[in-house]
């Protein structure tokens, strides 16, 4: 709603891809079309947007396009024992559960240190079918251990299955 009361609009492309560009009525829309008549190379209407951040044309003299964050502050407890900070690609497949999962699995079963861990959050979502960026850092906090794993090897919470990418699969984002 903020990108239309700027004087946007928001389409998905036929890769599927979120794409931001102005109204045909824009100030900016109506000066770019008068310049693509003699320079066909001045026309960005529409972006990505996760280039939300290099467009300034798109933020003046309406801020269509803002790089404003999205900040949520949340109080660490004693018996936090890991941080995970991702892209919406992650959570688009995956709930948060599945992903503490996924980090818990890779760190206690599996031993793999925090970087692994982030690898192996970015093949669930990809075997998820996810088609967004993905980012994934975790960050291990020393002052707590990671709960002991149960019988069957599994955090809890409400979980549906994670299907891990195969080793040396096609696509290895990591090389």
């Amino acid at each position: 709603a903020r990108i239309q009361r700027a004087g946007g609009f928001i389409a998905r492309d036929s890769h599927g891809v979120w794409r931001v560009g102005p109204r045909q009525d824009n100030k900016l829309a109506m000066e770019l079309e008068r310049k693509k008549k003699k320079d066909s190379g001045a026309l960005k209407w529409f972006l990505s947007t996760s280039r939300s951040f290099g467009d300034p044309e798109l933020k003046a003299p309406d801020p269509i396009v803002i790089a404003t964050p999205e900040v949520k502050v949340i109080d660490l407890a004693p018996e936090d024992w890991a941080v995970l900070l991702c892209s919406d690609g992650v959570f688009d497949v995956l709930s948060d559960q599945e992903v503490a999962n996924v980090v818990w699995k890779a760190t206690v079963v599996e031993g793999r240190d925090p970087v692994g861990a982030a690898k192996a959050v970015v093949q669930a979502s990809l075997s998820a079918g996810s088609r967004d960026n993905l980012t994934a850092v975790v960050l291990r906090l020393g002052w707590a251990a990671p709960p002991a794993p149960n019988a069957s090897n599994e955090l809890g919470g409400d979980q549906r299955p994670v299907e891990e990418a195969p080793s040396g699969g096609d696509f290895d984002m990591f090389g």
